[in-house]
């Protein structure tokens, strides 16, 4: 399933706001081709290896609809802090997890904020999967 086709069959009461973060996401890194994974949409891949020898792949950023709102997610760390909150106090009215932003309504998010978390989370994210010697592919 492709994207478009992802986001056409979504019901949900957010749509119009998820095809918007789509665009935002699309205008940070258009080169970078999204997917279907599950019910999330990502951005980019990275293909892990756990000290325990456990592997797999996972995006660098994406987002999924959640019952009553929209859930941005990246893994993103600088110094052992997750970046999302780093940001919380400055995107405005979200609540934040340890990997995710979690958005009832785009309209209260900082545009110019939310944006700058996109852009520092691919950069962060291809940074810290490179440290690790974790291949990413953008496609």
């Amino acid at each position: 399933m492709t994207v478009a086709q992802f986001i056409k069959q979504l019901d949900h009461p957010q749509k119009e706001q998820i095809q918007r973060l789509e665009k935002i996401i699309r205008g940070i890194r258009p080169k970078i081709k999204p997917r279907v994974w599950g019910a999330h949409v990502g951005y980019g891949t990275y293909d892990y290896t756990y000290k325990s020898g456990r592997t797999g792949s996972w995006f660098l950023v994406g987002w999924s609809a959640r019952k009553g709102y929209i859930s941005l997610a990246a893994m993103a760390t600088r110094e052992g802090q997750y970046l999302s909150e780093e940001y919380r106090d400055r995107l405005g009215k979200v609540q934040v997890g340890k990997s995710c932003i979690n958005i009832k309504n785009l309209d209260d998010v900082n545009q110019a904020e939310l944006k700058k978390f996109i852009r520092e989370a691919f950069t962060l994210m291809i940074k810290n999967c490179k440290a690790d010697g974790w291949p990413v592919r953008m496609s």
